[in-house]
Formats: C-alpha cells, sequence, structure tokens
C-alpha cells in the first residue's frame, strides 16, 4: 500500500445549507407512570421565525410518516403533535396537530419534521441517557430543549424537564436557556463512498459553511474537491467531491481546519486523516486485546488492530462466540452498523458503550471507538471468540482468567493485551494482564505490554536527582522510567535516608507496561513528607520468566531557601 503525503491547498468549494423554520423543542416519548400530564405522547414543535407557518404539506417522521393537518403556526409558537385519539386529554395545553397515530419508542428512537419539499428541517434521534436521573428515566418526564437558537442537534442540550408536572407542552420550556459549549469539533474518521466522494465523520454537528473558506481542507497530491454538502440529518458527517477519481491501492491523507461545530467553536489546530478506497478483502485483522471480566460499572470490550496492508471496511467484520464444549459458532454479529474503514496500523475498541470504556482507562477516545448494539458474550472465566471478514476467518484466541499474571490479585476490570502483533493467537504466552499504571486496559491505542524485542529489565533515567515535594509546580515528584523490555516485569522500589533507614517501602509488587515510569511523590510510610536529604531508591526487577536485575540509584530532597 502506498501513501502519498503532500497536502495542497484547494479550490474554493460551493456549499449548500438548509435553513431551518420549525424546531423540535420537546418530545414525551415515556408518558407513563404520569407525574401530572395526561398519559400522552407528543412531539412539541416551535416556530422561531418571525412568519407563521402552515404545516400544510408537512411530514412528522417518527418510524412512520405522519401527514400534519393544515394548521398555522404564528411566529415564535408552539403546537403540540399527538395522536388523534389524544387530541382532548392535551388541548387544554396549547394548540393541538392531531396525527393518525403516533409511536415513539423510549430510547434510541428518531424523530424528524420534514417540509412540503421533503428537506428534514430539524431531526433528533434521542436516547434515555439524555435523562441521566434515575428517578426520571422511568416515565412521565419529558425531554426539553434547552437552547432552541440551535439549528443542530446536541446530546448536551435535551434534558429532562423540570416542571413538576412532568414536562411544558405548548409552553416556553423549563429548560430554557443558553447552551455552553467551548469544545472545538473533532474529525473522527473518513472513508470513500466511492472512488469521486469522499466522507468525514465528525462528533458532533458542524458548521458546513465552513469548508467554502480557502484552505479549510487539503487533500494529498493530486487530489483537490470541489464541492461539500452536509451528509446526515443530524449534520455529523461532510460528504467531499474529489477530482481525479481516488485510485485503489492508494493511501492518502486529508487535513483539515477552520471548520465550526454548529455553537461556532472552530478547529484551529490541523487534524489529519487518511483516505482511501477500501479493498474487496481482509488480511491481518487480529484480535489485539479483550476485557471479559470488566468492573461493576464497566461493559466488555474486542479491540481490533489492523496488522496488514489493506483498508478494510467494518461493516465486512463479525464476531462470534465459539462454544467450548461443542465448537460450534454463536451467529455472527456485525462490528458495526454504519461505515467506517479501518486503515493499516489503526486500532478498534469495539463495545456496548464506548463513552463508559474510553474514559475508565488510558485510551485513544474518543477516537479509535465503535460502537455496537450487540457484542458476543464473554464469559468471565474462559471463552473463545473469531473474528471473521465475511464468511472467513481472520483471527480467532482462547482466553482464560489464569493467563493473568500470578500477582494480580484483582482481575475484575484488567483486559488481557496481546504482547506482539505477530505472534499467535492460541498460545498463552501471547497474551499479559494490562499494566497497573495504565489503569487496567489501552483500548483504542498501543498496548501497554506491547514488546518488540527481549531487551532486559533495566532502569533507563531517574529524574529530577533534586526534586522538592512543596507543590508548588516545579519539580514535585520523582520519576523512575524503566526500559522497553519484557512483558509483565515486576518491579519493588525501597526508599531509604542517609542513615540507612527504610522511608518508603509500600509500593511492593507493581506490574509495569513494557514502557512503563512510576512517581514518588515524596511521602514517606508515615504520611509525612520526607525531610531534605541524600536519599538512595532500591530497585528490584524481576519478570514471572525468572530474570532478575536490581538497581541502586541517589536523589535528593531539597527544602526552599
Amino acid at each position: 500500500m502506498k501513501f502519498l503525503k503532500s497536502l495542497p491547498v484547494i479550490f474554493s468549494l460551493s456549499c449548500s445549507v438548509n435553513a431551518q423554520s420549525l424546531v423540535i423543542s420537546e418530545i414525551m416519548a415515556d408518558p407513563s407512570p404520569t407525574v401530572g400530564l395526561p398519559e400522552a405522547e407528543y412531539v412539541e414543535l416551535y416556530n422561531p421565525t418571525n412568519n407563521p407557518i402552515s404545516l400544510s404539506g408537512w411530514v412528522l417522521f417518527d418510524g412512520s410518516i405522519r401527514q400534519l393537518p393544515g394548521k398555522t403556526i404564528p411566529p415564535s409558537s408552539y403546537i403540540i403533535v399527538c395522536a388523534n385519539a389524544d387530541t382532548l386529554a392535551l388541548s387544554g395545553l396549547g394548540p393541538i396537530a392531531g396525527v393518525s397515530s403516533l409511536s415513539l419508542t423510549n430510547t434510541g428512537d428518531k424523530v424528524s419534521i420534514r417540509n412540503p419539499q421533503g428537506v428534514a428541517v430539524d431531526s433528533v434521534s434521542y436516547s434515555d441517557s439524555w435523562y441521566a436521573d434515575p428517578d426520571k428515566i422511568n416515565g412521565g418526564w419529558s425531554l426539553e430543549k434547552m437552547d432552541l437558537k440551535l439549528n443542530c442537534q446536541l446530546p448536551g442540550n435535551w434534558m429532562p424537564s423540570i416542571n413538576t408536572t412532568g414536562g411544558t407542552p405548548g409552553a416556553i420550556n423549563s429548560v430554557d436557556g443558553d447552551y455552553e459549549d467551548q469544545e472545538q469539533p473533532l474529525l473522527l474518521h473518513a472513508y470513500c463512498l466511492d472512488s469521486s466522494s469522499l466522507v468525514l465523520i465528525f462528533n458532533e454537528p458542524i458548521d458546513i459553511t465552513g469548508f467554502s473558506n480557502p484552505g479549510s481542507i487539503s487533500l494529498s497530491n493530486p487530489y483537490s474537491t470541489s464541492s461539500a454538502s452536509l451528509f446526515d440529518e443530524q449534520g455529523t458527517s461532510a460528504l467531499l467531491h474529489v477530482t481525479p477519481s481516488i485510485t485503489e491501492g492508494i493511501i492518502g491523507q486529508l487535513e483539515i481546519s477552520e471548520i465550526a461545530d454548529c455553537v461556532g467553536n472552530l478547529i484551529d489546530i490541523p487534524q489529519i486523516m487518511p483516505f482511501g478506497i477500501k479493498d474487496s478483502f481482509g488480511e491481518n485483522i487480529i484480535i489485539n486485546e479483550v476485557l471479559f471480566n470488566p468492573k461493576e460499572d464497566g461493559f466488555d470490550f474486542v479491540e481490533l488492530y489492523n496488522n496488514g496492508h489493506s483498508i478494510v471496511s467494518v461493516l465486512d467484520l463479525f464476531l462470534t462466540q465459539v462454544s467450548l464444549t461443542t465448537g460450534n459458532s454463536s451467529d455472527p454479529l456485525s462490528v458495526a452498523a454504519t461505515e467506517r474503514y479501518l486503515y493499516p496500523g489503526q486500532y478498534l475498541a469495539i463495545s456496548e458503550n464506548v463513552e463508559s470504556v474510553g474514559k475508565q482507562y488510558r485510551s485513544s477516545y474518543p477516537y479509535g471507538f465503535q460502537q455496537t448494539p450487540d457484542l458476543p458474550s464473554l464469559n468471565i472465566d474462559e471463552g473463545k471468540i473469531k473474528l471473521l471478514f465475511k464468511n472467513t476467518t481472520l483471527d480467532s484466541m482462547y482466553y482464560h482468567e489464569d493467563f493473568h499474571t500470578e500477582i494480580l490479585y484483582d482481575r475484575k476490570g484488567v483486559s488481557l493485551e496481546r504482547i506482539h502483533p505477530n505472534r499467535y493467537s492460541f498460545e498463552s504466552t501471547t497474551w499479559h494482564s494490562a499494566s497497573f499504571n495504565s489503569g487496567g486496559a489501552t483500548p483504542g491505542q498501543q498496548n501497554s505490554q506491547f514488546a518488540t524485542d527481549e531487551k532486559g529489565l533495566h532502569l533507563i533515567e531517574l529524574y529530577p536527582e533534586i526534586f522538592s515535594p512543596d507543590l508548588d509546580g516545579y519539580h514535585d515528584f520523582l520519576t523512575f522510567r524503566f526500559a522497553d523490555g519484557v512483558a509483565g516485569a515486576i518491579s519493588n522500589i525501597t526508599i531509604y535516608n542517609h542513615d540507612g533507614v527504610v522511608v518508603f517501602n509500600n509500593r511492593r509488587n507493581t506490574l509495569l507496561g513494557t514502557n512503563d515510569h512510576y512517581s514518588w511523590d515524596g511521602i514517606n510510610d508515615e504520611g509525612e513528607v520526607a525531610t531534605p536529604g541524600i536519599y538512595v531508591a532500591w530497585l528490584e526487577l524481576f519478570s514471572l520468566q525468572g530474570e532478575t536485575s536490581y538497581e541502586k540509584v541517589a536523589f535528593v530532597i531539597a527544602e526552599k531557601l
């Protein structure tokens, strides 16, 4: 696979954006048990314009097409859309637009409003996770949009009603206010729809007009782009037209900057992503890390790694569980429901809750993560999983809780990491517990136990040689950095004062990664700051394979004059 690297400035772009004329401002998806409002589902619409809007020809989509009646919404006013059977119950709360029926699932549903031309002027894919309240998630409370001025879907702009009746249909929302967001948008990944169309996926809705700015996007030679448009109703993806046609077998690079989210936050540091045409075959995609015994509030994950040279579509990848008694495989489960590519050298952590996994460990979140509705069941003691490309097996692994290092007193929440991509999957020595300092797993990035060779165990450096644990922000910690080398190295660190008295030895049998470090804050075993003076650290480094080394190194604790 060849790579293109130079990034010229593109030609100016012609962009299009849909002007918003109606807003979905409130959703009651689960009215039971009621806390005050009639037990009826509804969707509230708001007219933010200075002109009345007739609903004649408009459609509400809730999984089915609901033709709206020809009523008119005055400027800065609301109307309640509900089933005809519920119009009487809700009629005292505000203007009503009855439809044949309404069917809103409690979570994971999509609601959109389309004008007579068939254009979706607003769309919401809501989730019960937006409630963030264990009491309100059980029903009777609506989801309200906080800032109606924002013409985009932002989960943080929706929250449960705080009105004591459970909602505010036909009236100003109880959570009305300004949405605050100071985070710039992130380009998560890119893929080719065809040889002349490139799709960019962002973590939040973007302002497509930014692509019209010269220099906002650059592509590897010889490519350029001439137009950009939104690719989804939520506004989180952009479709670029690329010329000349993208050559198969070539991986290019794109660079974007000065693109804003719908709030106005600009990408101020250029973001770079690979792009290319997917291959018709899959090779060398491997299972690289597995968490099968998560913490009480955690989730399983399986991490994949592209150890080859092909570009693979995740839509062609499937995971299955293999029975240890019969050898039969469960029905293959798709890694993803939406398109993305796994490029050479990339990691992909797959979980039913990527946000939880990504924030619980040292990770690349939100990059290198893929949400999946169904992950094969992973037994907490042992199991076997298999990775497929269409119908072809790419990799399979057997795991057992005993593959963890012997010193690991609590295996819950600790993953098994592959020590090197080229090692055989079914060898128990291929796998090792993630290091303590990584938090127990490294989803979406290089494993903490990755080792290229057996370089041996030793200390690379201690820094600074003089430190002052006074929390003034300058040299407050003493750091020991260890060499790349044997996976599963164990360290014992004992610190003596100038009289040979042990002042610190409670960091015992620490599991290290293959490029790890440990920092001491100067607090002794009595819970006090060690006094100024000369100290000696005695390091014991040993592997589970029997290799042992010892090192002694001196340092100074100083105090400010």
